[in-house]
């Protein structure tokens, strides 16, 4: 089970002020010296006796050197080594050696402390990242990650019952959540081609994801921070955008509710997509559409027709409804479902209504006026 994020919290504190719980013993990993998996194993290190459990400290100082410890090498996820919820602290100048695979470990990496390429978290370990780094092709299964400042390096994995927190520093290139992973993103940074498949749920509060974030399959909320340009949700992906903002050149073939923040051009819906927009108002081609409370209205007009809405949380949105792909210009499948709801109502099942609008319209024709608007209500034809 995971770690509530409060008590990861203050976890992260008391290895950051050296409180965690009364050591039972206090080792210290100095310059030139290797901390290994048979001194673990022995419960001895440079004639200092220890018992692995809650309360035992391992110190990683400058020039120590912990491990390697388990073993990468076995497929799919390696063998680890189970610290007993023993702490390492991995100090300025401290390292973990490459390919260590660790279990029920509260590991600390302060600045200038890091743990080397091939790092793996498994069942029960809470890391917590007060200024060192992670380096590449790290990964986490049922753990906790805590990113405070440094980061992971390149093609960081995180599967089933990883959960990732940050709020400073971030992930390297190439990171990838599958089965059901969590990440939560209030400041810091997701560099470029993250990738969520698989279930795995990414919360935007805050912070930056960086360029062509692909969902596949998963999940995306966004009420604050941004995601940058090439934005893809596919195969079944929810997103969620209550606020923030999203570059050019989003696609979908999915389900994407927008109630609030910023979109830029290039919005693609494309073939069995649905776009659910909640507002305050609504018009097309510079007429107000009216709207009916509890009633989502589907918007079948292509041809160029421009769309213009207060969402909910007042933010102002439009898109232009080509239904011809170009460069650069918004784009909706004539297949995409497009609809949109009343601000603070809900529809009730099977409540709809079809809006067509009546006229010509070419490809990116930005504003009509004087468009003969039809609405027939109650169901959807």
């Amino acid at each position: 089970m995971h770690r509530p994020r409060s008590a990861l919290s203050a976890a992260a504190l008391a290895l950051a002020s050296g409180l965690a719980c009364p050591a039972a013993a206090q080792i210290s990993v100095g310059a030139g010296e290797t901390l290994t998996e048979a001194d673990l194993n022995a419960g001895s290190f440079q004639g200092q006796a220890f018992t692995l459990g809650p309360g035992t400290i391992f110190d990683i100082d400058f020039g120590g050197t912990l491990g390697p410890v388990g073993d990468s090498t076995i497929l799919p996820t390696g063998v680890p080594f189970d610290f007993q919820s023993s702490t390492v602290r991995v100090n300025n100048g401290g390292v973990i050696a490459t390919g260590s695979v660790v279990s029920n470990a509260i590991v600390g990496l302060f600045f200038g402390g890091g743990a080397s390429n091939g790092f793996a978290a498994r069942a029960g370990s809470q890391i917590s990242m007060l200024g060192g780094v992670v380096g590449n092709f790290a990964s986490a299964l049922d753990s906790t990650i805590n990113i405070v400042h440094g980061g992971f390096g390149q093609s960081f994995t995180a599967g089933a019952g990883a959960d990732i927190l940050i709020t400073g520093g971030g992930i390297g290139n190439g990171f990838t959540a599958i089965d059901g992973a969590t990440v939560t993103l209030s400041g810091g940074v997701i560099t470029d081609f993250a990738e969520f498949r698989s279930g795995s749920v990414l919360t935007v509060a805050g912070g930056a994801v960086e360029r062509e974030l692909q969902v596949v399959g998963g999940a995306v909320r966004l009420s604050a921070g941004s995601i940058g340009s090439g934005f893809g949700a596919f195969t079944s992906a929810t997103v969620d955008v209550t606020g923030g903002s999203i570059g050019a050149n989003f696609s979908t073939d999915s389900e994407v509710t927008i109630s609030g923040g910023a979109i830029e051009d290039g919005f693609f819906a494309l073939m069995g997509s649905r776009v659910n927009l909640l507002v305050q108002d609504l018009s097309l081609d510079g007429v107000p559409v009216s709207l009916t409370p509890g009633e989502a209205l589907t918007i079948t007009q292509r041809g160029g027709a421009l769309l213009e809405a207060t969402l909910a949380d007042g933010s102002f949105i439009d898109f232009t409804l080509n239904n011809i792909p170009a460069v650069g210009q918004d784009f909706f499948d004539i297949s995409a479902t497009l609809t949109a709801t009343l601000a603070g109502t809900v529809p009730a099942p099977g409540a709809g209504a079809l809006l067509v609008v009546c006229c010509a319209g070419g490809v990116t024709r930005r504003r009509r006026r004087g468009a003969a608007l039809s609405i027939v209500r109650g169901r959807e034809e």
